[in-house]
């Protein structure tokens, strides 16, 4: 695996779409969008380049890209990421890029796939696997790859919804995606996200049901709300979520609770 970061951040940190960067100019707060990026090529030349042209467009489009490089594709497959973005090589030794996507879309038929060559030798092959775009490997890479880059963009916008919290510095937008739980804490209740810990005035029910309609949320007792999008498995009441985190699903919740989760990974798969 190589990691590229375009500024400093932990290697530790946990993976989400919204990453805050704020300060203060003349009253104002800049808000970068964070996207996680996957290249997965056997030639380290190519992902070097697919990686300085997300810098590029780190600047360019005002959003803040974190690249990973996987020289290998088997070491993708192992590894408990998401994703925003995944290039993946057609042309790889170990694994050609059409399997290795038939590999993942078996996880999870919701990723945005864009195949990379060098040639158009593979393009209308490609069109099985319905990827969301290709990108050359020549001249033309770096217009390529901003085009398909927008095009996803625009998906993930259409796909987020927002709800306003409490921050230190005041209030603050966040996606609902970036939510791992919610945990009532005595009059507040406690957001737990990918960018940080917000509060929210409001009830458990209400709260509950607001989230509810999103469709990927339960609540697993009287205190505590969970995204599905967020849990790794579920054994012996335990609620164990990607990032390691331990929550106790309720008795009176656990059955509805095996219930929705088996029902979220049919439809996360199928």
């Amino acid at each position: 695996r190589v990691l590229f970061r375009s500024d400093e951040i932990q290697d530790n940190e946990i993976m989400g779409r919204v990453f805050l960067k704020s300060f203060y100019s003349m009253g104002v707060m800049k808000i970068l969008k964070k996207y996680n990026v996957a290249v997965i090529d056997d030639d380290m030349k190519s992902i070097n380049l697919i990686k300085e042209e997300f810098m590029k467009l780190d600047k360019e489009l005002g959003l803040h890209f974190i690249t990973i490089g996987y020289l290998n594709p088997l070491e993708y497959l192992v590894e408990e990421k998401e994703y925003d973005f995944i290039f993946i090589d057609i042309d790889m030794p170990k694994m050609n890029g059409f399997d290795l996507a038939k590999k993942i879309y078996a996880i999870n038929k919701k990723e945005k796939i864009i195949f990379m060559s060098e040639s158009f030798d593979h393009i209308l092959e490609g069109y099985l696997y319905r990827p969301y775009g290709f990108v050359l490997k020549n001249h033309l890479l770096a217009l390529n790859l901003k085009k398909n880059v927008q095009k996803v963009l625009d998906i993930l916008d259409k796909e987020d919804i927002y709800m306003t919290l409490i921050a230190q510095n005041g209030y603050q937008k966040i996606s609902y995606k970036s939510i791992f739980y919610c945990r009532l804490n005595g009059r507040t209740i406690s957001i737990f996200t990918s960018s940080g810990i917000y509060s929210k005035c409001v009830s458990m029910h209400t709260l509950s049901n607001e989230l509810n309609q999103l469709g990927d949320f339960f609540r697993i007792n009287k205190s505590e709300i969970v995204n599905l999008n967020y849990v790794k498995e579920i054994k012996n009441q335990q609620v164990i979520l990607k990032n390691g985190t331990v929550l106790m699903a309720s008795v009176r919740k656990w059955l509805l609770l095996r219930e929705r989760f088996c029902n979220y990974r049919s439809k996360v798969i199928y």
